[in-house]
């Protein structure tokens, strides 16, 4: 009788625990969304960014969207300013994106100006992205090097930290190669400044395209 005893307290021990089990997996699920599409409005109705993805899943109890082949694009004044392409992304709580593997921003000037990085960070209630790894910027004035950038989306200006690699090419095709701590390049005005931090402030050099 005790062992027939027994034997019924562990098969119940065991029959809550795997219902604990099977509970803490369900909240594990994640869901499939195909054709990820989050847009944001301005307060006129406009387009402001589009965030898409062919396939992602979204984890319920950390509330993480895992994105692949994630697009971003920007607006400004109801035409395409940049597309924003990458390998995946995590979108956290709706608020912060990060992008990773292949990063390529493109805007839409006659420069044509692509920016490309290891990975990207996005406060969605702030203006600057932060790039980081490889960081590149080419068109066709410039080749410029970094091991991380801001880029202000409402100044449209990037930062370059140091140290920065800087490759200009002229029409004789002879390349001038320059090394600074920190460049600033505008990417409406076509003109890029080099500071240093210790000269608080005080613009080492500048050169307009």
């Amino acid at each position: 009788m005790n062992k027939l005893k027994n034997l019924l307290i562990i098969l119940s021990v065991l029959f809550i625990s795997s219902c604990k089990n099977s509970s803490f997996k369900n909240d594990e699920i994640n869901l499939i969304v195909n054709d990820f599409n989050m847009s944001q409005l301005s307060n006129l109705g406009e387009k402001l960014y589009v965030i898409t993805s062919p396939i992602s899943k979204f984890n319920k109890q950390s509330q993480i969207y895992m994105l692949d082949k994630t697009k971003i694009i920007f607006y400004e004044d109801k035409n395409v300013k940049y597309t924003v392409n990458s390998n995946n992304a995590q979108l956290l709580n709706n608020e912060i994106i990060k992008l990773n593997g292949n990063i390529e921003i493109v805007d839409v000037s006659d420069d044509k100006n692509i920016i490309n990085a290891d990975s990207f960070y996005w406060d969605l209630k702030k203006s600057n992205f932060i790039l980081e790894g490889n960081v590149r910027l080419n068109n066709k004035n410039l080749d410029l090097l970094s091991s991380k950038a801001f880029l202000n989306k409402d100044s449209n200006i990037v930062k370059f930290s140091k140290p920065v690699k800087y490759n200009y090419k002229n029409k004789k095709s002879t390349n001038y190669r320059i090394r600074s701590e920190n460049a600033y390049y505008d990417l409406s005005n076509e003109s890029l400044i080099f500071k240093s931090e210790s000269d608080k402030g005080r613009v080492k050099s500048k050169i307009n395209f």
